[in-house]
């Protein structure tokens, strides 16, 4: 009898720690934070906007995720679809969007990426082709959520700039096999030349 009792006491001790320890685990399965986290979706913890983007790799990318690309604006779309799109610039009116490439000389719509340019803002104004023809071509950098515009990937409330290292090109590599500039020679001291000051001055010292 003693024996059945020891028998039933280490079976329930036994079921007992089984509980405890697939409990322990499930907690530290929800809350570890070294977790994975569920793929698709944007991540927004690792900052993930901060890798600039080319025209071609936001045009696949996931609808929702904010995103930093860099192209040159190539023209505008005149109608709903990308597919009207103009590469040069309007003539009768303000155009309400731009669209952006990876080539300044781009002319194929399937390579472009839209970006609205909403009548009554800031950017409608400083970047509308009709107002400022010479922006055609021009590098510029944007940032915004991408969405589904004229039927493709597009921004429609964007942050977007000249890119300026573009616009100056930058430091000027030196061609290959020319020898490194010597640094100029500093202009000769003005003390080893010295200047008589003929004016009077007061004898401090007496006669």
């Amino acid at each position: 009898m003693n024996k059945r009792l020891l028998q039933t006491l280490l079976l329930l001790t036994l079921l007992a720690w089984g509980v405890l320890a697939c409990s322990k685990l499930e907690e530290e399965g929800a809350d570890s934070p070294n977790a994975e986290r569920p793929e698709g979706g944007p991540n927004y913890d690792n900052n993930s906007s901060s890798d600039t983007l080319t025209v071609m790799q936001a045009l696949q990318a996931q609808t929702d995720e904010r995103v930093l690309i860099k192209g040159y604006i190539v023209g505008y779309v005149d109608g709903t679809t990308i597919s009207k799109a103009k590469f040069s610039t309007p003539t009768e009116k303000a155009n309400t969007n731009l669209i952006i490439a990876d080539s300044k000389t781009e002319t194929d719509y399937t390579r472009c990426f839209p970006i609205q340019l909403k009548s009554g803002t800031e950017e409608h104004f400083v970047f509308n082709l009709y107002l400022n023809p010479q922006l055609l071509g021009q590098a510029v950098v944007a940032q915004g959520v991408i969405t589904t515009y004229f039927k493709v990937n597009g921004f429609k409330h964007p942050n977007f700039w000249i890119d300026e290292l573009e616009e100056t090109g930058g430091p000027t590599p030196p061609e290959e096999g020319t020898p490194p500039t010597e640094p100029e020679t500093p202009p000769t001291p003005a003390s080893e030349t010295p200047t008589l000051d003929h004016t009077p001055q007061a004898n401090i010292y007496g006669r």
